[in-house]
């Protein structure tokens, strides 16, 4: 996994051992930052972190900041040394905790981009509307006027009619993957 623009293009990212992190495809992430276009100043939230790969990517082509939320130890020990590794210190900040809880506790209208890609496992059963209801107070609540939010989930998991439950989307699939944008109304 690594860096694909901007100031740290081709840096090398550390993941911790195991299956506990789901990085995205660099086709994918290409993708996706092709549609998102310039993040020059932007103010980001990566929910689900991981290994940081979104945020640390939006931080390496021009975002002013970035929230990073993961609850797993060793994933959030991996997104520290990638942070060091970058020396992104001064514009990433490091949440141990539960994305849920993160942005219900959100009152500002400040993120111009919010990336969501939890864990497949919670676009099932009892937490399938929970992580909906997750989109869609980002998308009413937490993204500043003209934000985004970009949420990554299994192609075949979710019907378009869930997705327009959260608000209008523009979504987009790659192989098995999907990734819908939502803009804040």
């Amino acid at each position: 996994m690594r860096i694909i623009a901007g100031e740290h293009r081709g840096a090398r990212l550390l993941s911790p051992q195991g299956r506990t992190t789901r990085p995205m495809l660099d086709r994918v992430r290409t993708a996706l930052f092709d549609r998102l276009g310039p993040l020059d100043g932007a103010r980001v939230l990566d929910l689900f972190a991981g290994t940081g790969c979104l945020g640390l990517e939006a931080l390496s082509r021009g975002a002013a900041s970035c929230r990073f939320v993961e609850s797993d130890p060793r994933a959030l020990d991996a997104l520290q040394a990638n942070v060091e590794k970058l020396r992104m210190g001064d514009r990433a900040r490091l949440v141990r905790g539960d994305a849920f809880a993160f942005v219900r506790g959100l009152r500002e209208r400040a993120i111009d981009l919010a990336f969501v890609d939890p864990p497949y496992a919670f676009l099932a059963g009892s937490w399938r509307p929970r992580t909906l209801s997750l989109l869609a107070d980002l998308r009413e609540r937490t993204l500043a006027p003209g934000g985004v939010a970009a949420f990554h989930f299994p192609r075949e998991r979710l019907a378009p009619e869930e997705l327009a439950l959260v608000g209008p989307s523009e979504v987009r699939s790659h192989g098995s993957s999907s990734v819908a944008l939502f803009r804040a109304p």
